[in-house]
């Protein structure tokens, strides 16, 4: 059971209208470059909804856009393209980390609250060190690489936390219909790619079973399997 929902994007304007009419859903817009947009809505949750969360859900990344573009070589790479990366694969979801772990932290501590806290983030397959077997996407790969050390070193961190802990991990939604996928599903098998709905499914399945299955600091596919480090 869901209380209140706050959401984010970069323009909450283009959100569903019957979400946005919920009474218990609070949407604002955020940037990946504005640290100070994510401050702002931890500040109104702290304000306004007891100040503490039971679930933080990055979604946002970049693949590809009008700057970056999966590379096929090293010398492929453009370094703004590839620092645009980092800045949204990689420093967006640590400052999301930053401001609104201390809210999980203080629903960890709540003893209206049961269960431990969890913070996720969608990484992806391709950013496993160990199952790198093609090279390439460079800039997407090192990037979402990054995110999972983020996730161990945030699980670490939330291991810490009494009386319950903060759990920390990266999910690997599979091939879905997005925009993101767009121009790369062709290569893809048809019978493995889900609607965006059946992903969202399975990221939700993920974050609310992630106590139980004792994934803290890993990442974890779409199917529950884990993902290499």
């Amino acid at each position: 059971q869901i209380n209140h929902a706050v959401l984010t994007c970069r323009d909450p304007s283009h959100m569903p209208k019957d979400i946005l009419s919920h009474p218990k859903t609070h949407a604002f817009p955020v940037s990946a470059n504005d640290e100070e947009s994510v401050a702002s809505v931890a500040k109104y949750v702290k304000t306004h909804l007891n100040g503490k969360l039971n679930a933080v859900v990055h979604v946002a990344g970049v693949l590809h856009d009008e700057q970056v573009y999966p590379e096929t070589s090293i010398t492929k790479v453009k370094r703004d393209a590839m620092m645009h990366s980092f800045e949204v694969n990689s420093v967006f979801p640590a400052m999301t980390a930053k401001h609104f772990l201390p809210l999980l932290k203080a629903a960890a501590a709540s003893p209206d609250d049961s269960g431990e806290p969890v913070y996720a983030a969608l990484s992806a397959r391709i950013g496993s060190i160990g199952d790198n077997r093609l090279g390439g996407w460079v800039s997407y790969r090192a990037s979402k690489a990054a995110l999972n050390q983020l996730i161990k070193t945030l699980a670490i961190e939330g291991s810490r936390v009494k009386p319950r802990p903060v759990v920390a991990v990266g999910i690997h939604p599979g091939t879905c219909v997005t925009d993101l996928t767009a121009p790369f599903r062709k290569n893809v098998d048809p019978a493995t790619v889900r609607s965006a709905e059946r992903g969202a499914e399975d990221i939700w399945k993920i974050v609310a079973t992630a106590s139980a299955q004792g994934v803290s600091g890993k990442c974890v596919a779409y199917d529950g399997t884990i993902v290499p480090p």
